[in-house]
């Protein structure tokens, strides 16, 4: 299934991509409130509570795994309720 026609010179675009690109808006705009209210809660935190894996998150925001493990790991050492959902 694809989203869009393509033409002859361009491939088709698949539903994946599609999502993938809406994310890739979503995490940024989740980024640029991170840095506006640190409170909130990091993307890769929502990610991982979401299921995905570590590399997988680390590929969607551009990360190496270790950063991102590190910032799953202590967003699950804060104490329930010290962080505020936007």
């Amino acid at each position: 299934m694809t989203a869009r026609r393509s033409t002859a010179s361009e491939p088709p675009v698949t539903v994946e991509q599609l999502l993938t690109a809406v994310l890739a808006v979503l995490l940024d705009e989740r980024e640029q409130r991170v840095r506006e209210q640190p409170a909130a809660r990091k993307p890769e935190a929502l990610l991982a509570d979401a299921g995905l894996p570590v590399p997988v998150i680390a590929t969607l925001l551009g990360k190496q795994p270790s950063a991102v493990r590190m910032s799953v790991s202590r967003a699950r050492s804060k104490p329930a309720g010290s962080e505020k959902q936007p």
